[in-house]
């Protein structure tokens, strides 16, 4: 988003556009944001149906017997049979590798 901001910037500097070219970019690019927000919310598992959810404690049991799955660590994940787990330790997971915050790979609980 900065980059593009620095070559917005560059380019009304340099052209020197009016400014009802300026306002018709604007509402281009909110229009390619919204549509672009739209299609990332459809991608990958529901979120409003977690599996493992104890509706009446408000709890999530593990996918697992034996599993001690941290309940502070929210960080939701798409199983193989396509429900959100609370994250990869309720999913079954084991031996998480993070790298930069971000998952790269498990290996499951045998």
């Amino acid at each position: 988003m900065g980059l593009g901001i620095i070559i917005s910037g560059v380019f009304i500097l340099r052209v020197k556009p009016n400014a009802r070219w300026v306002a018709a970019w604007i509402a281009f690019t909110a229009v390619v944001y919204a549509v672009g927000m739209g299609v990332l919310m459809s991608i990958g598992c529901p979120m409003d149906d977690f599996a493992g959810l104890d509706r009446v404690s408000g709890n999530f049991l593990p996918a697992c017997e034996g599993c001690e799955c941290l309940p502070d660590k929210f960080g939701p994940v798409c199983g193989d049979d396509g429900k959100t787990y609370f994250s990869a330790c309720h999913a079954g997971c084991s031996n998480v590798t993070r790298l930069d915050g971000k998952i790269t790979g498990v290996s499951t609980h045998t």
